[in-house]
């Protein structure tokens, strides 16, 4: 991913572009990391493309396969729906690897190519990515009940395999791919438990999602991370507070609660949340049923979709 990010970087007061604000050295790098690929790399270029026999076979096989993590089926669903003419197939190009997308048909898959591109190319790898599109969004379960894989994830892979990345929700999918890449780069220590691991790899995708979104703007970056450091917070709070989540005894912590802890891991620290936040943190959690599960704030939807 370019250069390396120290992973014990305090943070530091920076002023960048008219702005005065704490943003974490870390994501200061990733930033500028960002910003230089930008400035020193052609845009990537996408092309309309034919699947092959093998990506026909992988994605069939990825459909009808078990998976811990998809336990609804969306992937089958969508191969189905696809198999009924009511999704289509599409299939783009470019030098860095290869998106299969199933999605239904005139679906807005609400993405940037050229975003996407990037982010592979800030990889340097050549990766098939298959993508189904599902349009069911994470939503947290009723008040008291266990919040489980069907609730949070949205893809996987084999680690150091970039054959077949999977994501199987439309939603997050540009997070989903970051984390999953991660996986695909052999960036995992696995002297570490698997919740520590996904822990660290969910962390970092989502400080590499916003020097992606910020396009390497310390400015936008700023906004970004405040917006994004009270989600994780508001969400957290729903969980600990209707589902007794605590630890990573439970599932989902993994990918919420624990980013706190890899996050100070990292010199950063949580900003308080001012009584208004708290206060809307509190009505969501009063209806948890209808609370999104989402890992980013949706104020990042609209700045990862131009």
């Amino acid at each position: 991913m370019g250069e390396s990010v120290s992973s014990d970087s305090p943070s530091s007061f920076v002023k960048s572009e008219g702005l005065v604000g704490m943003l974490p050295l870390v994501l200061q790098e990733i930033v500028q990391n960002v910003k230089t690929q930008y400035e020193t790399l052609p845009e990537v270029v996408w092309s309309h493309g034919q699947p092959t026999h093998e990506d026909m076979a992988i994605l069939q096989k990825e459909a009808f396969s078990q998976s811990p993590f998809d336990k609804v089926n969306f992937r089958k669903e969508m191969w189905m729906q696809l198999q009924a003419g009511h999704a289509e197939l599409l299939c783009k190009t470019c030098k860095y690897g290869k998106v299969l997308v199933i999605c239904m048909k005139g679906a807005n898959l609400q993405i940037s190519w050229p975003l996407w591109g990037r982010i592979l190319q800030g990889f340097q790898v050549s990766a098939r990515i298959c993508w189904f599109a599902h349009p069911q969004k994470r939503v947290l379960p009723g008040k008291g009940e266990m919040v489980s894989a069907e609730h949070v994830n949205g893809g996987y892979t084999m680690p150091c395999d970039t054959r077949a990345i999977v994501i199987y929700r439309l939603e997050e999918a540009i997070r989903v791919l970051i984390h999953e890449l991660l996986h695909a780069s052999c960036t995992d220590n696995h002297e570490l438990s698997v919740p520590f691991m996904e822990a660290k790899t969910e962390t970092y995708a989502e400080l590499f999602l916003i020097g992606y979104a910020s396009r390497g703007s310390q400015t936008l970056a700023f906004k970004l991370w405040s917006e994004q450091s009270k989600w994780i917070q508001e969400v957290n709070t729903t969980l600990e507070v209707n589902h007794g989540v605590r630890s990573l005894g439970d599932y989902s912590a993994r990918y919420t609660l624990a980013r706190v802890d890899e996050l100070r891991n990292l010199g950063i620290s949580l900003p308080t949340l001012t009584s208004s936040s708290s206060s809307s943190s509190s009505s969501s959690s009063s209806s948890s049923s209808s609370f999104s599960a989402r890992f980013t704030t949706p104020t990042m939807d609209r700045h990862i979709q131009k």
